[in-house]
């Protein structure tokens, strides 16, 4: 067995590894076999394999008990993230702040 070069970078104290795929590592269970039971309803209604598998990719499936997530599902999930995270975040206080402060300093430099 051939291991790739494994490379390393940090972020925020969070270490990830990468290397060359070697077949050894879990990727996806999912089967060409398992895509097909799912597509095939809408392949029989519709007949189109494009929109079929468009149909798929936008709204997930679920597979062995677990959910895959759709494109819309991802966008969701990704919408609320970033709306948690402007609210616990939010910048613009500590600019008011700040603002205020050098108000207060510029009218009192003003009003002696």
């Amino acid at each position: 067995m051939v291991l790739g070069k494994w490379r390393k970078r940090k972020r925020k104290n969070l270490y990830y590894a990468y290397s060359a795929w070697d077949g050894t590592q879990t990727g996806f269970e999912i089967t060409a076999d398992d895509i097909m039971s799912e597509l095939g309803d809408d392949l029989m209604y519709d007949g189109d394999i494009n929109s079929a598998l468009r149909r798929l990719m936008q709204s997930g499936f679920d597979m062995d008990g677990e959910r895959v997530q759709g494109f819309r599902e991802m966008l969701d999930r990704l919408r609320q993230e970033r709306e948690e995270r402007l609210e616990n975040y939010d910048l613009g206080g500590i600019y008011d702040e700040v603002s205020a402060e050098l108000q207060s300093v510029i009218d009192t430099e003003k009003n002696p």
